[in-house]
């Protein structure tokens, strides 16, 4: 199997929940591995962070999809270096190879070659910043990125999120 024949994606599903005598259908996304020949999508292991972070916890379903067409693109970066032998990424044969510098590359990127503006590059900053973290509370890094703990006003509240320090 080549991995050059495969994309991430993200894809609209359905699943089926018991809730008391009631069968619901609720609506959720997922990242999957896409074969570009056969178009056919097989369910990657890293929907756990789409679930755990936001499915759960803020119950909106947009929400899932920003995170989602944030972390495909990323994902997609990094297999198209690979895929290029790009001599940052020789390193990088699976998930748990990725480091800061990588997610550095991908804002760089958004920066001059999309033309992301600032706000965009924040949002896109912080869903980075929560998908490393994820990736090393789950074990699934190697190597440690760094974090700061930062403070951060919305509103009237008040809450400490980790960001990666960006290099």
């Amino acid at each position: 199997m080549k991995t050059n024949n495969y994309r991430f994606v993200w894809k609209a599903i359905k699943y089926h929940r018991k809730q008391e005598k009631q069968i619901i259908h609720t609506p959720a996304y997922i990242i999957g591995l896409q074969n570009k020949d056969t178009k056919e999508i097989f369910p990657h292991p890293l929907t756990h962070f789409l679930f755990k972070n936001y499915h759960r916890s803020s119950g909106s379903v947009n929400t899932e999809l920003t995170v989602a067409q944030i972390i495909v693109p990323f994902l997609n970066f990094i297999l198209n270096k690979v895929e290029v032998n790009s001599s940052k990424y020789s390193d990088v044969k699976g998930i748990e190879d990725l480091c800061a510098t990588h997610a550095n590359e991908y804002l760089k990127y958004c920066v001059e070659e999309k033309g992301n503006k600032n706000k965009t590059l924040e949002i896109k900053e912080n869903i980075l910043s929560k998908f490393y973290k994820y990736l090393w509370d789950e074990k699934i890094l190697k190597n440690q990125p760094q974090f700061r703990l930062i403070t951060v006003r919305t509103g009237r509240d008040i809450r400490q999120v980790y960001k990666l320090d960006f290099i």
